[in-house]
């Protein structure tokens, strides 16, 4: 484990030097949310790509609402996207930030083995190291902005996180690794803007298919999807992988079904 005693705070002189996109960058010492900063920033007509990124967040949220702990050194951060595609189309990005943050880690640390839990978490060693959450602006009826939020347990610890959720996560600070946040935070960017000027042109995820298959969390594992509203278990089934529009394949009883939304958790009955 790093010792925290060695904690640096984010520098933009950093950012500048391993971001490679012409996007901007905000550094906040603490916020309640960077996903609230990004949409004051939308109202100031930000850029497509801009970074808002926070040593600390006291309101973090994942999905359903869930609160999301964001302790000193780790990353913390929200990107603006302006991505020119049909509404039909958006809930597609949280698949290609995930691909953005699995292949950003494997870059950056050949010796790790990311796993993409669908549709918005990074897993390693069967452990969760990060999360994601997409919001979508619509003004004046069609979608003007999308606003990613990540979460990655990077030079915390997990000894601030309480019981329930030490059991199911990761940082890289437990992995006795110490992670340059700014050049994953900008890697992370870059691959994921990289992947969306390809959807754009493409319209479909058969472009990473391939990768996001090898890189699945539980696939050809049974598993049980629970409504995201009521937490009751809903489909029960086998994971067969995703398709071009990024629902998520599910074998039951021998045939195979799509499903657009829902949380996925291993079938232990």
């Amino acid at each position: 484990m790093i010792d925290n005693n060695d904690y640096r705070k984010l520098s933009l002189d950093a950012f500048n030097k391993y971001k490679k996109g012409n996007w901007g960058v905000h550094i906040l010492n603490r916020c309640v949310s960077t996903f609230d900063i990004a949409k004051e920033k939308i109202k100031e007509k930000a850029s497509h790509g801009t970074l808002i990124i926070a040593e600390t967040q006291t309101g973090g949220k994942g999905r359903q609402a869930r609160k999301w702990l964001s302790p000193q050194g780790g990353i913390w951060m929200s990107i603006i996207l302006k991505p020119r595609l049909d509404l039909s189309l958006l809930s597609s990005i949280t698949l290609l930030c995930a691909v953005a943050v699995s292949k950003t880690i494997e870059e950056m640390f050949p010796q790790l083995n990311p796993e993409i839990k669908w549709p918005n978490d990074i897993y390693i060693n069967s452990k969760k190291v990060s999360g994601m959450l997409t919001e979508t602006i619509v003004q004046k009826g069609s979608a003007e902005y999308s606003i990613v939020g990540i979460g990655i347990n990077a030079n915390n610890t997990s000894e601030l996180m309480d019981e329930e959720v030490k059991m199911t996560s990761i940082s890289f600070n437990d992995m006795g690794i110490h992670v340059n946040r700014e050049q994953m935070a900008s890697c992370i960017n870059d691959k994921l803007q990289d992947l969306i000027s390809t959807y754009v042109k493409e319209e479909n995820l058969d472009f990473i298919l391939d990768y996001y298959h090898k890189h699945m969390h539980w696939v050809n594992e049974e598993a049980v999807m629970k409504n995201t509203i009521t937490n009751e278990v809903s489909k029960k089934g086998i994971i067969r992988g995703i398709d071009k529009q990024g629902q998520l394949l599910m074998e039951i009883d021998g045939q195979v079904e799509k499903i657009v939304s829902g949380e996925l958790s291993l079938r232990r009955e």
